[in-house]
């Protein structure tokens, strides 16, 4: 269906994952059909109104960063999708996947040894970051790159600082907390808020195909925060939507969830 799925070199790095199971049921939690928009508010009081007339799965736009991989236009504004919504506050995802990370290191230093023992060069190896650091970096983007340049002052006052855990979920129980204002969704977010797949599958913007070497307008991979069957393993939605597993080493995509005030 897709390269990335019908690339053998790159299914081989998958883990085996239980599915999500699909929901036959009506849920009010699905996702039926989005609401085309173009542009969004300048004034983030009528964001705010925006949001607070929307539905869950309604989409609209809020920061900017580069997307279209043309840095001489400027930054395009990025379109979120409401996954759960209060009186107050609401729970958003961003449509497509914004950056695409690798998270190994290649070691050319390695030692060669012949069938004596014998030292007869190097050999590079690539060396897999464990999921804590992994976690780190895609922190690190998140809270250093996108919120520091990809909203205004008065766009971060509507962002609200949120306490995410990693609870025992996956395939290995591991719990850590931190405080975020944007931050990777958990395996557990996504049953709870996403059963429908065509909410799971995600676009990539322009800028990521170009850094993934992907086509313009496929679905590609996406990171969740949750650990998978080892400190080099993590959860994530594969291409089609489905749950999955992937070594920490394979580069995969950043699709962030927030929580914003709009009271």
């Amino acid at each position: 269906m897709l390269n990335a799925l019908n690339n053998k070199e790159d299914s081989k790095n998958y883990l085996d994952a239980e599915s999500i199971e699909s929901s036959k049921e009506n849920n009010s939690n699905e996702i039926t059909e989005k609401k085309e928009v173009t542009e969004g508010p300048k004034d983030v009081e009528a964001l705010k109104e925006v949001i607070r007339d929307a539905e869950v799965g309604d989409a609209f736009f809020f920061g900017k960063m580069e997307q279209d991989n043309n840095w001489d236009n400027g930054a395009e504004p990025i379109e979120w999708i409401v996954l759960e919504k209060t009186a107050n506050e609401a729970f958003v995802i961003s449509r497509k996947v914004l950056e695409w990370l690798t998270f190994s290191q290649y070691d050319d230093t390695v030692k060669k040894y012949n069938e004596k023992g014998i030292v007869i060069g190097t050999t590079g190896t690539s060396n897999y970051f464990t999921w804590d650091i992994v976690r780190n970096q895609q922190r690190a983007w998140l809270s250093n790159e996108l919120y520091v340049n990809g909203f205004t002052e008065s766009e971060k006052a509507l962002i609200l600082l949120t306490s995410h855990e990693t609870p025992s979920e996956g395939y290995a129980t591991f719990e850590d907390e931190f405080d975020d204002y944007l931050y990777i969704p958990s395996q557990e977010e996504v049953e709870e808020h996403m059963l429908d797949v065509q909410l799971r599958t995600a676009e990539m913007t322009d800028y990521v195909a170009a850094k993934a070497k992907q086509e313009t307008g496929e679905y590609i991979r996406w990171s969740l925060r949750s650990r998978a069957t080892s400190l080099k393993s993590s959860m994530l939605i594969k291409e089609d939507g489905e749950l999955g597993a992937m070594y920490t080493n394979v580069p995969t995509g950043v699709r962030p969830v927030m929580w914003l005030d709009i009271s």
